[in-house]
């Protein structure tokens, strides 16, 4: 497993589990090595956008 889809991994599950704290109602897929998050309102597109930007630092 190379490292970049390893950070694709660890960024997914951090991401899943932040979300599911939060209570965030957002629909999950994968396409090719993409995560895709769908949701319904733009507050919660932000706080997936939010959040990716400061697990960032602290995964790569």
């Amino acid at each position: 497993m190379d490292q970049e889809s390893l950070d694709n991994e660890i960024i997914e599950d951090k991401l899943k589990l932040a979300a599911r704290r939060n209570r965030k109602r957002i629909r999950w897929s994968s396409e090719l090595d993409a995560l895709v998050a769908q949701t319904e309102d733009l507050n919660t597109c932000r706080w997936i956008i939010d959040q990716v930007f400061l697990m960032k630092d602290s995964i790569l």
